[in-house]
């Protein structure tokens, strides 16, 4: 039941992803560009954009759906509010790189 489309598919930066859509049960899986992982998220955010990829959001692949719950590679899948924090993520990306890029450094210093 799962359909398979492409996230994204670019050589700067090298980066080829398929995710998988079920539209029965709602249930998207994105198992890199979005994660729930402390380093991919800015404070505040249940779900965060790639780092690499915050200056670029895949909003183009992925604000189409509106997933009951989003399944992800790095951190826990989201099943609360899943459609907002996707769209968050993507919307706030940018805006909020700052925040997510000086998190994951304060974490990676301690």
């Amino acid at each position: 039941g799962y359909e398979a489309f492409p996230i994204r598919d670019a050589s700067v930066p090298p980066w080829q992803e398929v995710g998988l859509y079920h539209r029965e049960t709602g249930t998207l899986v994105v198992p890199e560009a979005v994660g729930t992982a402390s380093y991919f998220c800015a404070p505040g955010e249940p779900l965060g954009v790639h780092p690499m990829l915050r200056p670029f959001p895949p909003r183009d692949a992925l604000k189409g759906f509106a997933p009951e719950r989003v399944l992800v590679g790095h951190g826990a899948g989201v099943t609360d509010d899943a459609t907002e924090a996707l769209g968050d993520a993507l919307d706030g990306a940018r805006r909020n790189l700052p925040a997510a890029y000086g998190r994951a450094f304060r974490e990676l210093l301690s």
